[in-house]
């Protein structure tokens, strides 16, 4: 499945999970508000990247406590790894998006992002916080997101030494953040947006970690996780492991499947408000908030209070709804402290979702086209239920949009006398401004919004015996272009016999479409015009393009612009010299990456992908060379079955270049001479790189490496590099982070039987998808190096 696919598939379950919900079990769902009625507290927590929360702190405090819970995290995880497909940077970020929000359902807490781009591992907060642009900005907007929010409590699962540099940047910005967002002089102009305000929490709390025999670093509060959740009938360490299970791109699922829940997290608490009891198992202990509470709103707290201890099945909708009109005209009349307007305005989102859920109201929407191209009309049909025990004596549906939008008159669907377990369907035609704000894909808007906030909302008010109650309710629009046209690669190397570009135009529009795909070329180049007709809407038509330029440019990098009426994307060609033997044939063990074949294609070497059934059954002698793409070793077991087989097939004279493999999922014995991985890593991309043995074949080959070609790298040189390996193998080059000592073991080359083998663990993939000139020529010498050899041989 796709992107675009796998996202429509997420629309879809969106629009259908409102109504999972109204329909779901009421004794759990009005018990979990009960629990939220019964806590005015709110906890926050600070992330690097997704996956990097506390799920199980987070999921402790939500549903055993009702306390409102917030995970902020400072990047979307665009620069990690990918070992669910080939998407990386926006793509991969956007991915991960999807992947969070569906863990946070899981976990009950509420999603905001900082919007730093993910540059790839660090390894110190100095250079993280330069490439965030600078300090004064990465406190700017930790503090602005604290001060909307308003937490109590602040924890972090980060340390200000060792580890990811993101992560410590975090948790320095941390310390500084908990004073400076009360300070009025700092950034005095965020208090002109509404509902911001300056805030002083009251504790932050760092996390240490368990240690071996049990033991764990000094701590102050021992959190019981693993205490069993009787709502969700598990503890909240597995509802924790289960939301890590949907990170499936950073292999969380595998990871989850080998855990065992912690009994406790632990916490140290780091910065306070003032002096505090201790607890050692309650990160809010002797916070009392109600202190500075005036009259009027204790007076309103002693009723919630009164009704959050309500037995189940016996809540008066009619109390409830006086109680619920009191916290209306609190807010209405205002003159609340950023504390007080904080906490009426979470009970009267509570008391709603009480009413509504004790009242059995149930809504839905259906027959609703959620992809929405600017100009389009679109109709958004609303069921609304009363419940079985109580009818409504009125009904009305608001529709709240960005400016611009509108939908048919009347702009509110009005009824009376709603009879129990009646169904009423309300059906509104809504048209999307000409001018509508894009935000589809999703990896081409993925730093517009903090907050992945919706575009509209549908507002359910209802009656019950006079008494007023209000539910609001997200309504997933995204907005696309008419055409969404992407063309692959994005980043490629051009020869003299041209290049084939892969294309696909989505149609999202309503109707049928037909065009062609143009290209904006260069002087002196030739390109096809491709014709397509896409019948429906959110269908797609492909299809490939060849260019060639009509002499072999200088060297360079220059767009190709490809557009439909509608649309355009961009393609960067290099140009540049490199040399490759004419009948190479070379076998490709892919793993979850596409570039290796990319990358071959361009530089126009036969190649074949390599099945199950080739690596057990085929003749691998057919091939000069073959590589076996990063981690493919965790991604193939057919690869591990057949290992001993490649191993011979190296003996018999074949050229075996492996990728970078990770730590945890490599054994020495997959290599014919020991090869025992750390994780070391070099994540400077400009770091020196020293050729130790610059006359070795393989850095001759038909190409000549010369220092040049370790410039312009993109986010890092290499890792997992071997921490030891047989003598056997040759080391070609050193490299080494700032201040570290070299690693020389990055790049390995030995004979075995008539054969050779390569081992690299230089992130190659990472260059060659940008069509980086090095990678390639050092790609070409790789490949073409069993055939040098058997040539010098004479075989």
């Amino acid at each position: 499945m796709n992107c675009e696919s796998r996202y429509r598939l997420l629309l879809y379950l969106l629009s259908t999970l409102l109504f999972e919900f109204s329909a779901a079990d009421e004794t759990r769902n009005i018990s979990q508000v009960l629990r939220d009625l019964g806590s005015d507290h709110v906890l926050l927590c600070l992330s690097a990247h997704p996956d990097d929360e506390d799920g199980a702190t987070l999921a402790y405090y939500r549903v055993k406590f009702g306390v409102k819970t917030h995970s902020v995290f400072f990047t979307r995880g665009e620069g990690g790894q990918n070992e669910k497909g080939p998407e990386l940077y926006e793509e991969l970020g956007a991915i991960r998006e999807e992947e969070t929000e569906r863990a946070a359902r899981i976990l009950g807490s509420d999603l905001s992002y900082l919007n730093f781009y993910d540059f790839g591992y660090s390894k110190t907060a100095t250079e993280t916080l330069r490439m965030w642009g600078g300090w004064e900005e990465v406190l700017r907007r930790l503090v602005h997101v604290i001060r909307k929010l308003k937490p109590d409590v602040i924890i972090t699962n980060h340390k200000t030494m060792g580890g990811h540099g993101h992560h410590q940047a975090v948790a320095i910005a941390a310390i500084a953040a908990f004073d400076a967002s009360a300070d009025t002089s700092f950034h005095h102009e965020q208090f002109t947006e509404d509902g911001t305000d300056p805030w002083q929490p009251r504790k932050l709390f760092f996390r240490v970690s368990r240690r071996t025999g049990l033991r764990v670093d000094r701590y102050d509060v021992a959190i019981p996780v693993g205490e069993y959740n009787p709502l969700y009938r598990e503890s909240y360490s597995q509802s924790a492991i289960r939301a890590l299970r949907e990170h499936v791109t950073q292999g969380m699922d595998k990871i989850a499947n080998t855990m065992t829940p912690a009994p406790h997290t632990y916490y140290r608490l780091n910065r306070s408000a003032s002096l505090f009891d201790v607890d050692t198992l309650d990160l809010f202990h002797g916070i009392d908030i109600t202190l500075d509470f005036s009259a009027k709103v204790n007076a309103l707290k002693t009723k919630v209070s009164q009704l959050s201890s309500v037995e189940l099945g016996a809540m008066d909708i009619f109390r409830l709804g006086n109680v619920m009109n009191e916290a209306t005209e609190l807010l209405d009349v205002g003159n609340l402290s950023p504390l007080e307007h904080r906490v009426v305005s979470a009970w009267h989102s509570e008391l709603g979702q009480l009413a509504f859920h004790s009242a059995g109201v149930q809504w839905r929407t259906e027959d609703t086209d959620w992809l929405v191209v600017p100009g389009q009309n679109v109709r958004l049909s609303i069921t609304v239920q009363a419940g079985k025990k109580v009818g409504l004596d009125s009904l009305k549906v608001g529709l709240l949009f960005p400016s611009g939008w509108t939908w048919d008159s009347p702009q509110e669907f009005f009824r009376e006398s709603v009879k129990q377990k009646e169904k009423i369907k309300l059906t509104a035609h809504i048209c999307v401004p000409r001018d509508a704000r894009l935000t589809y894909p999703r990896a081409k808007h993925l730093f517009d919004s903090m907050d992945g906030g919706t575009l509209g909302s549908a507002v359910v008010d209802y009656s019950v015996g006079g008494i007023w109650f209000r539910k609001e309710f997200p309504l997933p629009f995204e907005v696309a272009p008419h055409h969404v046209l992407d063309v692959d690669p994005g980043k490629a190397f051009v020869r003299e016999t041209g290049l084939m570009l892969r294309y696909r135009v989505t149609n999202h529009g309503k109707n049928k479409t037909a065009g062609r795909v143009r290209a904006i070329k260069p002087e002196g180049w030739v390109t096809e015009t491709a014709e397509f007709v896409i019948p429906y809407e959110d269908s797609s038509a492909s299809g490939g393009i060849r260019v060639r330029p009509m002499s072999l440019p200088p060297p360079g990098v220059f767009p190709l612009i490809f557009e439909t009426d509608w649309s355009s994307d961009t393609v960067w060609v290099s140009s540049f010299p490199v040399e490759v033997p004419r009948d190479l044939f070379v076998g490709i063990v892919e793993s979850y990456d596409n570039t290796l074949e990319n990358a071959l294609a361009q530089l126009g070497v036969r190649y074949q992908k390599l099945r199950e059934k080739d690596l057990k059954t085929a003749d691998l002698s057919l091939y000069h060379t073959i590589l076996i793409d990063m981690r493919a070793y965790l991604v193939r077991s057919d690869l591990v079955e057949a290992n001993a087989r490649v191993l011979e097939y190296v003996g018999d004279g074949g050229n075996l270049v492996v990728m970078y493999q990770k730590d945890i999922e490599w054994k020495s014995e997959y290599a014919p001479y020991p090869i025992e991985l750390s994780r070391r890593r070099v994540s400077n991309e400009t770091a020196p790189v020293l050729m130790l043995e610059p006359n070795h074949p393989l850095l001759q080959y038909p190409n000549r490496i010369i220092e040049e070609d370790w410039d312009g790298w993109v986010q890092e040189r290499g890792l997992y590099f071997p921490q030891s390996h047989g003598s056997e193998y040759r080391q070609l080059l050193a490299t080494a982070d700032p201040d570290e000592s070299l690693l020389t073991t990055g790049y390995l080359v030995a004979g075995y039987g008539a054969g050779s083998y390569i081992y690299t663990s230089f992130s190659w993939y990472r260059q060659l998808r940008e069509a980086h000139p090095g990678a390639m020529r050092n790609l070409a010498n790789m490949i073409s190096y069993g055939l040098r050899e058997s040539r010098r041989r004479g075989d």
